[in-house]
């Protein structure tokens, strides 16, 4: 089954998912980013992002060249850092909410988890 570009791999995914590790991610994501955040002065925040870093997001599968992903880059690439950070959280909780609502339809069709 596919939602919006994504496969549903069913009671793999749940079976292989460590909270967590997960968690610890997340985490860690979030000390880099202040530490990095931290150390912007006024000319790096009025920098746009550079084609080379949206080449190496491409490269690294931060987005895939599916159509209903690739745009993001064409998305950032227009933005300077600034308009990055300042780009309010809910926002992008929104554009997700769709998917999220597919995915809790499927889930709740689902009779079995798993969960580490």
């Amino acid at each position: 089954m596919e939602v919006q570009g994504l496969k549903y791999f069913g009671e793999t995914l749940s079976e292989k998912l460590n909270i967590g590790e997960l968690l610890r991610y997340r985490n860690e994501v979030g000390k880099r980013t202040r530490r990095i955040v931290k150390n912007l002065t006024a000319d790096n925040m009025k920098q746009k992002v550079s084609q080379m870093r949206l080449g190496k997001i491409l490269l690294e599968g931060g987005v895939t060249k599916q159509e209903d992903f690739i745009w993001l880059l064409d998305f950032w690439g227009k933005k300077d850092i600034a308009g990055i950070l300042l780009m309010p959280p809910t926002r992008h909780v929104m554009l997700h909410l769709n998917d999220c609502c597919k995915w809790k339809s499927l889930l709740r069709t689902k009779t079995k988890f798993y969960h580490s």
